[in-house]
C-alpha cells in the first residue's frame, strides 16, 4: 500500500494518544475534548478498546464526523488470544462506525511479551507469527487495516534483525493481501539523543550493528527509526510503506521508569516535531546551525504522547494537559503556532482563537 493512498483528505499527520485507558468514551468527553483536537489540526486519535466491550459508538462515530480518524488499540496477548467471534463482533462494529486502522499487539521483541518458555523460543519470529496472522487476516477479512505490531527498538531480539526475519517470512509464506496493505508503525523515541540521531538510516550508518554501538556510529534507536524500518521493507518486499509513528515526542519509553523531561525542552522538541511534518527547514532545537533531517512522506501519522491522563495515572505527568487539564508549554506553543492569528488581533484579521 503507498503513503499516498492515505493524502484523499486533509491529512495533517498530526495525531495524538487519548488517555491511556477506557474510562473517557462520554458524549460529554467528546464534547470537552474535540475543540482541542481541532485546535491541534489533529487527523489521528489512539484509542485503547477493551477485549470485553467496546469503545461507545458515538465517540468513533464523533471523531469521524470530526475529520479524526480512529487508531483502535488492543492490548492482546497473543499467548491468550481472544476467541474469533468475540473479536469478529469488535471489529465489524467499529468498522461500521468509521474506523480503519487497528494495533492488535506490541513488542513481540521483548521478552516482557511472552513467557519464559515461548521466550526460548529458537525461532521466535515465527512463534510470534503463528499467533499473529489469524487475528491479523480476521481483521483484514472485516475491512480493518491491522498496523504491524511495533516493536521496542533495539528490544531483546533486535528490532530490525526481527523486522527482516519477519518481512522475509511473510515473502515466502507469500501472504499477498496482508503485504499488499502492510503498515509499519514505530516507537520513536528520542532516548535523549538529537531529532537527528540515526537520520538517514543503514545508507548513512553503515557499521552500525545489532546490540552494540560502535564510537561515531549513530543507529535506529532514536526519531528517525522510520528510516531504518523502511529501508529494510524496501530491500525485502522491494516497495515503500506507510508508517504510523506511536508515542512521538516521547524522550524514553513510557512503560518504563523515566525521569522526566524539562517542560520547556518538551515543547521544544514536539514544536520541532509539527514544524518537520509541516516541511518546514528548521535547526536542531540543541544547535540553530544544524538543521533537522526531513520526515518522509511515508510517515503518515505522527501521534504524540500523552494528549491527557488521569492523576492516578502511571503516565499523568507525560500528559500535555495535567491534573484538571492544566496544560504544559508545549500546548500553548503549537497553539501560537498553528493560530499566529492571537486574541490580541482578532479586531484586525477577524480570527477567533
Amino acid at each position: 500500500m503507498e503513503a499516498k493512498n492515505f493524502f484523499s483528505t486533509q491529512n495533517s499527520r498530526i495525531g495524538f494518544h487519548y488517555f491511556p485507558d477506557t474510562l473517557h468514551y462520554r458524549e460529554s468527553d467528546l464534547r470537552a475534548w474535540l475543540p482541542q483536537l481541532k485546535a491541534f489540526q489533529t487527523s489521528w486519535l489512539v484509542i485503547h478498546s477493551e477485549l470485553q466491550r467496546a469503545i461507545p459508538e458515538v465517540f468513533i462515530v464523533g471523531l469521524v464526523k470530526a475529520g479524526i480518524q480512529p487508531v483502535i488499540q488492543f492490548d492482546i496477548n497473543l499467548e491468550r488470544p481472544p476467541k474469533d467471534a468475540e473479536l469478529s463482533l469488535l471489529l465489524s462494529a467499529y468498522k461500521r462506525w468509521g474506523a480503519k486502522y487497528v494495533i492488535l499487539s506490541q513488542r513481540p521483541n521483548s521478552y516482557i511479551s511472552w513467557n519464559p518458555v515461548n521466550w526460548a523460543n529458537r525461532d521466535l519470529v515465527e512463534h510470534f507469527l503463528e499467533h499473529y496472522l489469524p487475528l491479523a487476516r480476521l481483521a483484514l477479512g472485516h475491512g480493518m487495516l491491522p498496523l504491524m505490531p511495533p516493536l521496542q527498538p533495539g528490544g531483546n531480539y533486535w528490532d530490525t534483525s526481527f523486522l527482516r526475519v519477519m518481512l522475509q517470512s511473510l515473502m515466502e509464506k507469500k501472504e499477498n493481501e496482508l503485504l499488499e496493505k502492510f503498515i509499519l508503525s514505530a516507537f520513536p523515541w528520542t532516548q535523549g539523543h538529537s531529532l537527528n540521531w540515526g537520520a538517514g538510516g543503514p545508507a548513512q550508518w553503515p557499521d552500525a550493528r545489532p546490540y552494540a554501538l560502535s564510537a561515531g556510529e549513530q543507529d535506529q534507536r532514536g526519531f528517525h527509526v522510520f528510516d531504518w524500518y523502511q529501508t529494510i521493507f524496501q530491500e525485502v518486499v522491494g516497495q515503500t510503506c506507510p508508517i504510523f509513528l506511536l508515542q512521538a515526542g516521547a524522550a524514553h519509553d513510557p512503560a518504563q521508569s523515566h525521569l522526566m523531561t524539562d517542560v520547556h525542552q518538551h515543547a521544544d522538541i514536539n514544536l520541532a516535531i509539527v514544524r518537520l511534518l509541516k516541511k518546514e527547514q528548521i535547526s536542531t532545537p540543541e544547535d540553530p546551525k544544524v538543521l533537522l533531517r526531513p520526515i518522509d512522506d511515508a510517515v503518515v501519522s505522527c501521534n504524540f504522547w500523552l494528549l491527557a491522563a488521569s492523576p492516578s495515572s502511571l503516565h499523568a505527568e507525560d500528559a500535555w494537559f495535567m491534573e484538571n487539564r492544566r496544560p504544559k508549554p508545549i500546548v500553548d506553543s503549537l497553539e501560537e503556532y498553528l493560530n499566529p492569528c492571537k486574541e490580541t488581533q482578532t479586531a484586525v484579521c477577524g480570527c477567533r482563537v
